[in-house]
């Protein structure tokens, strides 16, 4: 049996956290409550920047799983902004992500609901580099991950 660690932190915040798991190559961020900080925002953008700008450095691969237990209610130039953040990776997303889930838990219908209704938007603007699918649970997200033909 192995002791080899899997799952690296690599930013835990009161809103949010960032960690890959490197034995199935997965980056997943987590949103873990309802408060809107920018300043944890910007701290997980650049982690977030920083860690696809070091994929391409080292030629890896990566599937990306962001986990919305809830959304904050963010400000209007909160989705602009992002647009152009991920846009700018685009490039890097291409090269070095295989795909992405959303994990979005659907036992409590009227906060999926919510959910969905903030990440809509989002969605119908930016347009995804790789494949992506909106999920419900993290072995739905693995299953899609199985799923795309261009793994290795």
């Amino acid at each position: 049996m192995s002791n080899e660690v899997s799952n690296i932190s690599l930013l835990n915040l009161e809103t949010s956290k960032l960690y890959i798991d490197l034995k199935k190559k997965i980056l997943f961020i987590e949103i873990l409550n309802s408060n809107y900080s920018k300043n944890d925002f910007i701290t997980l953008i650049e982690y977030f920047k920083n860690f696809w700008y070091l994929s391409k450095e080292q030629n890896v691969k990566y599937y990306l799983l962001i986990k919305i237990n809830t959304l904050p209610v963010f400000p209007l130039s909160f989705f602009t902004h992002l647009n152009n953040i991920l846009t700018g990776l685009h490039s890097l997303f291409e090269e070095c992500m295989y795909c992405c889930s959303f994990v979005i838990d659907n036992s409590n219908s009227k906060q999926f609901n919510t959910i969905n209704m903030i990440l809509n938007p989002f969605l119908n603007m930016y347009k995804f580099a790789r494949p992506f699918k909106i999920t419900h649970t993290n072995e739905e997200a693995f299953m899609f991950f199985n799923s795309i033909t261009d793994i290795k």
